[in-house]
């Protein structure tokens, strides 16, 4: 994949989380989502369940996304998540991408703020 494609593909799936559209989002059928607060998660169907709770999370927040590591099929994206409270969350997304398509998400962050947005997003 070319740069500009990733690039294509990462706002694709940034754009789907913010608009809550997990159907829109480039998976491969093999897909793993490693998270620091969910472990391992395999396969499309199940990351895509997974998705749908994070992507209602990213409504009551801003995300920004300040750049991209890209190397072969493998990218490091640097974003802060904005809290209601107007905290601020380094998160780093880890990426592997395989035909085309993201194949493994794993995001690195501090999940003690995080407390805020999930427990604001059940109410």
């Amino acid at each position: 994949m070319t740069r500009k494609e990733i690039l294509q593909l990462l706002d694709v799936y940034f754009a789907a989380l913010k608009a809550e559209r997990v159907e829109d989002l480039p998976f491969t059928h093999d897909i793993t989502f490693e998270g620091p607060m969910v472990g391992a998660v395999h396969g499309e169907t199940e990351v895509r369940k997974l998705v749908v709770e994070v992507a209602r999370t990213f409504q009551n927040m801003e995300l920004k996304v300040l750049g991209h590591v890209i190397d072969d099929h493998e990218v490091c994206t640097r974003a802060e998540m904005i809290l209601p409270s107007g905290k601020v969350v380094a998160l780093l997304d880890y990426f592997r991408f395989n035909d085309g398509k993201i194949s493994h998400v794993q995001p690195y962050f501090d999940p003690r703020p995080m407390d805020e947005i999930w427990a604001f997003a059940q109410k």
